[in-house]
Parts: C-alpha cells; sequence; structure tokens
C-alpha cells in the first residue's frame, strides 16, 4: 500500500472514530439527564447515580421498582440490572485481560513469528485454557440477561411517561443506533402514565 493511501486510511479511520465518540458523549449525556431528571422528579433517592457509568442502570431500575410498586408489583429491577451489568462486564475484562496477557507472553517468546504464525499461536494457546471460554460464557450470558431486563425496564420507563408511545419508542430504541438517548430524552417531562396520586418515596 503506498504512503499517500496509508494516509487516507488513517484519515478516513480517525474519522469514523471521532463520529463515534460524539455519537457515544451525545447518547451518554442525554442518557445521564433524561433518567436524573425523571428520578428526581419522583422523588426517588440519589438520582445523580444516573451521571455514572454502570451505576446508571441502578436509577434505571429503581424508576421502574417505583412505577411497579404504585401498582402493587414487587419488583428489584434495580439490583438485576446492576447485578448482570457488573458480571458481563467483569467477565469480559477478565477475558481481554487473559488475551492481552497471553499475547504479551508469545511476544516475549520469540520477536520471529510472523503476524499469521503468531495469531495461530495465540488461538491455541487461548484454546488449551478453557477459562477464556467460560469467562465468555458468563459474559454472553449475563449480558443476553441484561439486555432483556433493560429492554423491561425501558418499556416500563416510557409507559410511566408516555404509554400511548411507549411501544413505538421502545421498537426505535431497540431497532435504530443511537435512538435510545433520543427516545428517554423525549419523556424525562411527562409522567402521564402515573395515577394522579402522590408519589410515595422511594427506599433502594
Amino acid at each position: 500500500m503506498k504512503i499517500n493511501e496509508l494516509g487516507n486510511l488513517f484519515g478516513i479511520i480517525s474519522m469514523i472514530t471521532f463520529v463515534l465518540d460524539a455519537l457515544l458523549i451525545v447518547q451518554y449525556v442525554l442518557r445521564s439527564l433524561s433518567l436524573y431528571t425523571v428520578a428526581k422528579r419522583r422523588g426517588s433517592l440519589n438520582p445523580g447515580y444516573a451521571w455514572v457509568p454502570v451505576i446508571w442502570t441502578w436509577t434505571l431500575g429503581g424508576i421502574c421498582d417505583q412505577y411497579d410498586g404504585r401498582r402493587g408489583i414487587q419488583r428489584k429491577w434495580r439490583t438485576v440490572l446492576l447485578t448482570t451489568t457488573m458480571i458481563a462486564a467483569a467477565g469480559f475484562l477478565l477475558a481481554y485481560g487473559l488475551i492481552l496477557v497471553e499475547a504479551a507472553r508469545l511476544v516475549d517468546v520469540s520477536q520471529n513469528f510472523t503476524y499469521d504464525e503468531a495469531v495461530e499461536a495465540l488461538a491455541e494457546s487461548l484454546s488449551s485454557f478453557g477459562g477464556t471460554y467460560v469467562l465468555l460464557a458468563v459474559m454472553a450470558i449475563a449480558a443476553s440477561a441484561y439486555n432483556v431486563c433493560r429492554s423491561i425496564c425501558l418499556f416500563k420507563l416510557f409507559e410511566s411517561c408516555r404509554p400511548n408511545d411507549a411501544v413505538k419508542l421502545l421498537l426505535l430504541s431497540l431497532m435504530v443506533p443511537f435512538a435510545e438517548p433520543f427516545c428517554l430524552i423525549s419523556c424525562k417531562n411527562y409522567d402521564l402514565g402515573l395515577q394522579k396520586q402522590e408519589l410515595p418515596p422511594y427506599n433502594p
């Protein structure tokens, strides 16, 4: 590949990375602002958790627990969401760390590997260590459970804010990339699905 072509490729990759980073920041701000606004208005404890990575799931689950509680349903969505998120994240980080350690060991063993030989050696080394697959399996199961629970909680939040649009907002959140924070921000000032009596205090 020529130097000019390589420079163009790096430029394209840099631009794509910049756009994705910008979208992730916008997603983070809109989602956090929406959850914080709803949680604070409904009297939830620690609404600031909505701004903390990973811990924001506690706020989402708490909003849903409160909504279910008003209808006589006792759930622990906040605990389920936070637990599955942390298990999935821990499994990913452990598996990723194991791969990095093994790759570093192979580099130390020999600097004469070609790229294909290094990839093949790494695959063989990891395949001989079953723990990697166990970690990845745990991560996949936890991630699947989290996605299911998060979808349920999103629907409950949409239903408590804008019941007539709950299904539409959920489908947009699930099917359109980066649509979820915009659906959340469209609900942050509404409580149309709640009964008119005063909200009970939120007790985590």
